[in-house]
């Protein structure tokens, strides 16, 4: 069962391909080694994406290979806020159809 949104977080429609592309390279280009030990606010907008209702948007993250990425993430030990993020866009994504 996925985390239930606040109406802020849940108004409007889910993001688009190009945005969910956006994050996951915002994400990236934040998993250097040297930029770890910061918050990364694209993690917090990928798991907020991740917790609608939308399997599609967990398909196109799929696409987009971020589950190697948010693993990466929860190697990391210095900086828990991103591993704690890491791990709930995680389990969001396991909660999507048997197919992905």
């Amino acid at each position: 069962k996925r985390r239930q949104l606040s109406e802020a977080d849940s108004e409007g429609p889910s993001c688009s391909r190009e945005q969910l592309e956006t994050l996951v390279t915002q994400c990236k280009s934040a998993s250097s080694p040297d930029a770890l030990s910061a918050p990364v606010p694209a993690i917090v907008q990928l798991r907020k994406e991740l917790s609608r209702q939308d399997d599609t948007i967990i398909g196109i993250a799929l696409e987009l290979g971020i589950v190697p990425l948010l693993a990466r993430y929860l190697e990391s030990s210095s900086c828990p806020a991103n591993q704690i993020e890491a791990a709930w866009c995680i389990t969001n994504i396991a909660t999507g159809t048997f197919e992905q």
